[in-house]
């Protein structure tokens, strides 16, 4: 399904078997699931303590990294066009 300019993303069912899943791993993809449906659908090899990392994890809660970067899709100064210069001095992640 698309809304004409990016893909929506849905949750599927095979992303959140019922079968030989454990419970840290449903929460885990659901967390992660919902996080990229805000729009941040990049995930990274760099931090594996993040709910972005590309890797299997069953990390569960934000860091202080996802959080930051939350905050920064929302921020009203980030604007389309923004070079990642001016992008960086918008990301704090030690607020």
């Amino acid at each position: 399904f698309s809304n004409g300019f990016e893909p929506i993303h849905l949750i599927k069912s095979e992303q959140l078997p019922a079968d030989g899943t454990t419970q840290a791993e449903r929460t885990h993809l659901i967390r992660e699931e919902l996080t990229q449906s805000l729009g941040l659908f990049k995930d990274s090899w760099q931090y594996s303590d993040s709910i972005f990392y590309e890797g299997w994890t069953t990390t569960d809660k934000y860091g202080p990294l996802d959080e930051a970067t939350i905050r920064l899709l929302y921020q009203p100064q980030l604007e389309p066009g923004m070079n990642q210069s001016q992008v960086r001095s918008l990301y704090s992640p030690t607020d």
